[in-house]
């Protein structure tokens, strides 16, 4: 699943069709109007993806937030410090 993420990006993988598909996935999302903090998904129960980021801050994100993390990870893939 990893790999097809990899080729496809994120419209490889349907949240509502295999959640558990986005674990490992990077995501990225802004705090405080102008910080990019990069993450990784953890884990996937009822109905909200675990995020871990990389300064260690935790939080859950419905499928809408994780689309956007998603997104916005892909938009912000040469500032990420773990990219692939």
């Amino acid at each position: 699943m990893i790999d097809e993420y990899k080729a496809k990006g994120s419209n490889a993988i349907d949240p509502k069709k295999n959640p558990e598909g986005y674990i490992g996935t990077r995501v990225a999302k802004t705090f405080f109007d102008t910080q990019v903090y990069f993450g990784t998904v953890q884990s996937y129960s009822d109905s909200l993806w675990k995020v871990k980021y990389d300064d260690d801050d935790e939080e859950e994100l419905d499928r809408k937030e994780l689309v956007e993390a998603v997104k916005k990870c892909e938009e912000n893939r040469e500032s990420d410090p773990k990219a692939p």
